[in-house]
C-alpha cells in the first residue's frame, strides 16, 4: 500500500481547537498522543462512537458522554451483522486474546459465549426495537 490508506479510511485534520485539547490532555498526562487526537477528533466530528482499547481513553470518552467500543465489541458487531460467521468470530477473539492487547482473562470466553446471543438480539437493536 506504500503508506496509502485503504479506500474506507478518510484522513482528518484536527481543527486548532481540537489540537489544543489533544495537546492539553497529553501535557496533563491524561492520554498519549494518538488517543488524545482520536478523542479530540471524536468531539469535533461527533461520530456514533469511538473505537479504542485504551483504558484511559475509554474512561475519558465515557465521562464526556461518548459511546465507546473496543476490539471485542467490533468482533461481536461483525458477527451479529453477518460480516463474519460464528467460527470466524471465535477465531478473531482467540487472536485478540493472543495479541499484545491486554484483555481480562474472562473477556474472550465471555464474549465467545455471547456470540450466539448477540447474533440473535443484534438485528432487533439495529431496527431500534
Amino acid at each position: 500500500m506504500d503508506g496509502a490508506f485503504p479506500y474506507w479510511v478518510e484522513p482528518q485534520i484536527l481543527s486548532a481547537g481540537s489540537q489544543h485539547n489533544a495537546l492539553q490532555w497529553q501535557r496533563e498526562g491524561l492520554l498519549h498522543g494518538g488517543e488524545a487526537e482520536a478523542l479530540a477528533l471524536t468531539l469535533e466530528i461527533k461520530p456514533d462512537w469511538l473505537l479504542t482499547d485504551d483504558a484511559a481513553a475509554r474512561m475519558m470518552a465515557e465521562s464526556l458522554g461518548i459511546e465507546v467500543h473496543g476490539s471485542i465489541g467490533v468482533v461481536l458487531v461483525a458477527a451479529a451483522s453477518g460480516l463474519v460467521g460464528k467460527i470466524e468470530a471465535e477465531i478473531l477473539l482467540t487472536g485478540l486474546e493472543q495479541s499484545s492487547l491486554w484483555i481480562s482473562k474472562k473477556g474472550p470466553q465471555a464474549s465467545a459465549g455471547r456470540i450466539g446471543k448477540t447474533l440473535y438480539i443484534w438485528p432487533d437493536i439495529i431496527k431500534g426495537t
